[in-house]
């Protein structure tokens, strides 16, 4: 849950009904979120996932632009994103799309 893909899918699936931009999710919208199923990892990836999100766990979350580019929060990505298949220039990719979505929303947001 604590992956950008995660925060990928909230941004997809939000409802921007709130005004300013702000995604609302309602019951359904959880129920529709697609979630990794990390028992499906080995025990060398689900013990990398606890160690990089106890690590992640020791500071403050970061607005998203920030966020994206903490090593910290690269680390625990790298790790689901390769897990997924994804390579380097994918994960990129995605970073780029979700951050172009999110500014897309707030712009809106800021012209109304």
């Amino acid at each position: 849950l604590n992956s950008t893909v995660t925060y990928f899918f909230l941004e997809v699936l939000g409802r921007v009904a709130l005004g300013l931009g702000v995604l609302q999710y309602a019951r359904v919208d959880m129920e529709r979120l697609l979630i990794l199923d990390a028992t499906k990892f080995d025990d060398s990836m689900q013990n990398q996932l606890v160690e990089a999100l106890h690590i992640i766990s020791e500071r403050q979350t970061l607005p998203i632009f920030d966020e994206v580019n903490q090593q910290d929060r690269r680390n625990l990505d790298s790790i689901v994103f390769k897990s997924i298949g994804m390579n380097t220039s994918e994960i990129d990719e995605l970073y780029e799309s979700m951050l172009s979505v999110i500014r897309n929303r707030m712009s809106k947001a800021d012209s109304l």
